[in-house]
């Protein structure tokens, strides 16, 4: 079968949306299936200047790579317009516009031979209606995989600025009209892509079931998650000490604004002032990296704040630790989300802290992977470190959430997603009809 994929992160950028598509990529080739995908030059998380990016273009242009899993990526541009918000949306907008014109290109002006499916790899949000525009220009079905609860979290876009303070001239002025045109129009895209598609992948189960239940999709949804090998390697790790000393906490992530990290911040002063002996370490990039450095710093707290480090070399922090954090702020929204940190941890046998909600909180449970604490509770979470200061041994997991994790990963995903795109295989399809004949 002759899959296309459009994205618009990939290989050889390293975070979590290429992470999952290296995987399911070697999960696709390894069955036997042909994979081409459009994705833009690598430029993820990078600055830059303006003659490395018209060098990096003319270079890559029209150039067919081969990808370390067998597939074939052709390459588009993109703008080197920053990590903003505003940037960022319009850099994607190009990128779709590009990968739309590139499609079309090669499989209606040129005639090469067509995929049997599209496959549409959200984020980035443009992705979602370029594969439904795709698909309706070349003649093929589509499938979309949705990463985070879109469209819903468009509805939290008042609280979006909360880890960051207070919101720019230019924020504050769009938010009168503009911004809220942007939401209803890209919340309508989003859903006609998902109702049009011919199946959809989600992350978590209950976004699954509100996608079939409250907006009415009646086509196959399935649930992969981020359940992806690790690049973090923590060695097997000792029983935690039981001499009195710090509790050692590391948060390893995106500190954006759907984290607000600053409840963390918030909730280690408390635990300082109420006598918990406590080390906290807080490693990661995102729209709200600066303002709680820059907290930090100010109000001369006693965290250390690291920039992001490439996943290999996070092996060392995780054996230092006795918990990790995974921690979301109190959207209605993250209810269905499941953060792909937890199957990381668990997979390398390390306590966690999760201020979560819903599903999150339930696999975390289910799995005695730690302990769960309510969002955007400080006191509550600065009590439960007390606890862990006071007895080490609570952080010792089992080893029942790693084996878990590695079924889903290599036993149960791929079924899954081999099961979900099977309908659009000529090949099965041709030895169904030959069965039938015979018989």
């Amino acid at each position: 079968m002759r899959i296309l994929v459009l994205s618009q992160y990939w290989y050889p950028e390293n975070g979590v949306p290429q992470r999952r598509w290296a995987w399911l990529t070697e999960v696709l080739t390894s069955a036997g299936h042909q994979v081409e995908v459009i994705a833009p030059s690598p430029h993820y998380k990078q600055a830059l200047s303006l003659r490395s990016w018209i060098s990096d273009t003319f270079r890559r242009a029209n150039r067919l790579e081969e990808g370390p899993h067998g597939e074939f990526i052709n390459r588009v541009s993109y703008l080197p317009f920053g990590t903003s918000i505003t940037g960022r949306s319009i850099n994607q907008g190009f990128v779709g516009v590009a990968t739309l014109l590139m499609a079309i290109g090669k499989f209606r002006l040129r005639g090469e031979p067509r995929p049997d499916v599209i496959i549409g790899t959200v984020p980035a949000l443009p992705t979602s209606w370029i594969t439904m525009l795709t698909s309706k220009a070349i003649g093929v079905p589509y499938v979309i995989d949705i990463r985070d609860v879109w469209p819903e979290l468009l509805k939290e876009n008042r609280r979006w600025n909360r880890a960051v303070g207070s919101r720019s001239m230019r924020e504050k002025i769009l938010s009168k009209g503009p911004l809220q045109i942007v939401i209803w129009l890209v919340e309508r895209l989003i859903r006609r892509s998902l109702k049009k598609s011919a199946a959809i992948i989600t992350t978590s189960e209950r976004h699954a079931k509100h996608l079939h239940g409250e907006v009415g999709i009646h086509h196959p949804i399935v649930t992969i998650h981020n359940v992806f090998p690790p690049k973090s390697k923590a060695e097997e790790r000792k029983p935690r000490c039981l001499e009195e000393r710090s509790l050692r906490v590391v948060y390893a992530g995106t500190v954006g604004l759907a984290q607000n990290l600053n409840n963390v911040v918030n909730a280690y002063q408390l635990a300082i002032a109420s006598g918990t002996r406590i080390e906290l370490k807080i490693i990661g990039a995102g729209a709200a990296f600066t303002a709680l450095r820059d907290r930090v710093r100010e109000e001369g707290i006693d965290i250390e704040v690291i920039d992001q480090l490439p996943s290999h070399e996070l092996g060392d922090y995780y054996q230092w630790a006795d918990t990790a954090l995974v921690h979301l702020t109190d959207w209605s929204s993250f209810d269905m989300a499941v953060p792909s940190k937890i199957f990381e941890l668990v997979s390398n046998g390390i306590h966690i802290t999760a201020a979560v909600e819903g599903e999150a909180a339930e696999l975390i449970h289910n799995l005695n992977a730690g302990q769960i604490v309510s969002p955007e509770e400080p006191q509550e979470l600065a009590q439960f470190w007390g606890e862990l200061q006071a007895d080490l041994s609570k952080c010792e997991v089992s080893d029942e959430g790693r084996k878990w994790v590695d079924l889903e990963r290599t036993v149960r995903a791929p079924e899954i997603l081999l099961k979900l795109l099977a309908p659009f295989d000529p090949n099965a399809l041709n030895q169904s009809i030959g069965h039938r004949k015979r018989a």
